[in-house]
């Protein structure tokens, strides 16, 4: 995770911090039906954006410490 951050710089634990953000909203959808109370929580625009930004990012990080030739 450390290599992760450095590449793409951000702080140290952003990259892992992000992930168990998105991997918690995942199973809140997946596994409650993102239930909140009575109803259901809302997700925008804007919110599923910045997660797939975010994860974006992570991927090129991936793909620029660990593939490269």
């Amino acid at each position: 995770m450390e290599k992760l951050d450095a590449a793409r710089t951000v702080g140290k634990g952003t990259t892992k911090g992000q992930l168990t953000v998105i991997t918690e909203r995942r199973n809140a959808i997946a596994h409650s039906g993102d239930r909140v109370g009575r109803g259901r929580r809302q997700i925008t625009s804007g919110e599923v954006e910045a997660y797939l930004s975010q994860l974006e990012s992570i991927v090129s990080a991936i793909e620029a410490v660990f593939c490269s030739d």
